[in-house]
């Protein structure tokens, strides 16, 4: 399966690299997507979105919280 942004369904495109002589040889531009945890109806999910949707707000990140130590969940049964 092909990367796109799972917002706004941004994938990849081809074209020519047109070289000084005119010679075309085939490229691709992919667009600039990062692995990201958002929050869905369905619970946290990883997927993949562009840059410009991260940038313009259109997700909301899940954020991980650090774990509690051992040592501070002893002491906040004791207590």
């Amino acid at each position: 399966m092909a990367k796109r942004c799972y917002i706004c369904g941004k994938g990849p495109m081809t074209g020519n690299n047109v070289s000084h002589s005119h010679k075309a040889t085939k490229r691709r531009w992919v667009p600039n997507l990062q692995k990201v945890k958002i929050m869905t109806e369905s619970g946290p999910k990883r997927v993949w979105v562009c840059t410009q949707c991260i940038k313009e707000g259109k997700i909301q990140k899940v954020v991980n919280f650090p774990k509690p130590k051992v040592e501070e969940v002893e002491t906040a049964q004791e207590a």
